[in-house]
């Protein structure tokens, strides 16, 4: 059986940085602060765990203060940066470029135009949202689907942005019907590019790669809403795609009359767990 390791698969740019980080400081120190999930990876988290990381949150900063804390690649609002000031902690800021870019356009937008309405595509309650909304001055409408759409006042300039790991086709289709609309009542549209290709585009590769192989592992975190969104595009295009969290949780009998395997995963799977899973298949 011939096994594949999905080339487009693994930690996107913002993540990986964030993990170095944090393993280069625990190289030095026994312990570091992290301010919520570097990844929703169980795997990748526990060897972070084992090297001394411990996960906080803003309400315990008042315990921590004049310690060190990491941010995660989502990015934070700005009120955590004023608490962490008050509190005398020191921020190591591993905010994703990307994600930075687009908190500092959506703080320009609102300050150049502060009448308009800001709509953010994305998931209200996503770490990355919530760093979004709160740059817009929490002014920010969040949508995710089209029954959303009806939030909008369409009698304000409209500015849409998106959540950066969105997926890009859903995207520019939330934004054709909020232009119609738009439209119908006169009113001034701003569609911004905020996507990250590496994640808006995986689903389309995914897709594409998936359906060549015989059998598909699919491997992500079980908490992963990415995890399980891609792992339904997998199994759209491939009946014999299989979700495991760990190699523990291979089925030898998937293998049956199986002579290409795909290995891939999540965005938030990190490429050395696709490789020892695929190492664990081929000592079978």
């Amino acid at each position: 059986m011939k096994i594949t390791i999905d080339s487009y698969a693994g930690f996107c740019f913002g993540v990986e940085n964030a993990i170095d980080i944090a393993e280069k400081h625990l190289t030095d120190n026994k312990t570091l602060l992290c301010l919520g999930e570097l990844v929703h990876n169980e795997e990748q988290m526990q060897q972070l765990y084992d090297k001394g990381l411990k996960i906080i949150s803003e309400n315990d900063f008042e315990k921590y203060k004049g310690h060190t804390v990491l941010t995660r690649a989502h990015g934070i609002p700005p009120e955590t940066y004023d608490k962490a000031k008050a509190n005398s902690i020191h921020l190591i800021d591993t905010t994703c470029p990307i994600v930075s870019k687009l908190q500092k356009k959506i703080l320009n937008t609102i300050k150049q135009d502060s009448d308009s309405e800001i709509v953010i595509f994305g998931k209200e309650n996503h770490p990355e949202m919530i760093g979004l909304i709160g740059f817009s001055e929490n002014k920010a409408i969040a949508i995710e689907s089209e029954r959303d759409i009806e939030k909008i006042d369409f009698k304000k300039r409209i500015y849409l942005f998106s959540q950066t790991t969105m997926d890009g086709a859903m995207y520019n289709k939330i934004a054709d019907i909020i232009k119609d609309k738009a439209t119908e009542h006169g009113t001034e549209f701003v569609k911004n590019e905020s996507l990250c290709n590496k994640v808006s585009n995986r689903a389309i590769k995914l897709k594409e790669i998936a359906s060549q192989y015989d059998a598909v592992i699919f491997v992500s975190g079980k908490n992963s809403s990415n995890g399980k969104y891609l792992y339904s595009v997998s199994k759209s295009v491939n009946e014999k795609t299989y979700f495991v969290s760990n190699k523990f949780e291979i089925d030898n009998s998937w293998f049956t009359d199986v002579q290409n395997l795909l290995i891939t995963g999540a965005n938030s799977t990190p490429i050395w767990l696709l490789e020892d899973i695929g190492n664990y298949i081929s000592s079978y």
